[in-house]
């Protein structure tokens, strides 16, 4: 007698896709690369400075993976749970539909400018945030949140009368930092 075992698959509503996020193998890159360069210096020359910048380096590293790890996370929605697998230690979390309180539009201050991130909200206060500007078919989420049934919660604003000033701030900021590492650059170039 044979038995047929019956598996019952979920449909997959929606999933978001993540850009290929050049900046942060770079970084990455450039730490281990630091890691790599104080280990063979410090075996080579046997100066305890190259201690230091291991250190340092490992430090980092470990600093931007967490970062990283925590800021890239695919999502999966489906029809009984929804499914977040971060982007370098592969750690899933399944959270069932019903756990779910919610999800929220919250605006935060970014090197772009004030952005709108979605945060999924559970009933015992776990948020799990995806930022725009790590994924492709971002601008979709809300409504692939919507065919689950789950619940918009509102947006949350930044309450700072000098929000505005402060986004002016951050945007020049960041340019102008790009721009002096580039200045910076050339001066040791034509030196």
């Amino acid at each position: 007698m044979k038995r047929s075992s019956q598996k019952t698959e979920e449909k997959v509503l929606f999933t978001l896709k993540r850009k290929l996020p050049y900046f942060e193998i770079t970084v990455l890159a450039w730490f281990l690369f630091l890691v790599c360069l104080a280990i063979s210096r410090f075996v080579i020359t046997n100066e305890a400075g190259y201690i230091w910048l291991f250190v340092g380096a490992t430090i980092g590293f470990s600093f931007f993976v967490y970062v990283f790890d925590n800021s890239s996370k695919s999502l999966l929605v489906a029809d009984n749970h929804i499914e977040i697998k971060t982007w370098l230690t592969k750690r899933k979390t399944m959270v069932p539909i019903k756990e779910i309180k919610g999800y929220e539009k919250r605006e935060i201050y970014t090197r772009f400018g004030l952005t709108d991130h979605v945060r999924i909200v559970t009933h015992d206060n776990r948020y799990f945030e995806f930022m725009a500007e790590n994924y492709s078919n971002y601008r979709w989420l809300p409504k692939g949140l919507a065919r689950t049934k789950i619940q918009y919660l509102g947006r949350v604003e930044i309450k700072s009368k000098y929000k505005y000033l402060i986004t002016q701030i951050t945007v020049i900021g960041s340019l102008l930092a790009v721009l002096l590492f580039f200045l910076l650059q050339l001066i040791k170039l034509f030196r």
